[in-house]
């Protein structure tokens, strides 16, 4: 069940993430013929990055049993800044940031 739930919650968010690209994408030609732009496979309308950090595991598990709660957290932290700041970067030099 759980499994479950959390490829669904996965599910949404890639389909409304690309729906909302479309959306951005077709911004300024909601006209007649609207669906036949979206339906065009030939204009390259998405843009998708990946992206791995490795010796993650060896990042956050090696703490001594002294504190360990403490460093777990700040070392999870440091991760979950260090990926938001990526993100923005790359944003920024696509000129996505723009509205």
């Amino acid at each position: 069940m759980k499994w479950s739930l959390i490829l669904n919650t996965h599910h949404l968010k890639t389909t409304s993430a690309i729906a909302l690209c479309l959306y951005h994408y077709h911004l300024n030609e909601f006209d007649r013929d609207i669906q036949r732009k979206i339906e065009d496979r030939k204009d390259r309308k998405y843009l998708v990055v990946g992206g791995n950090i490795s010796g993650i595991q060896d990042f956050i598990y090696t703490i001594t049993s002294k504190g360990a709660l403490k460093y777990l957290r700040a070392r999870s932290l440091f991760l979950e800044l260090l990926v938001e700041e990526v993100v923005a970067e790359i944003l920024e030099r696509l000129k996505f940031n723009e509205s």
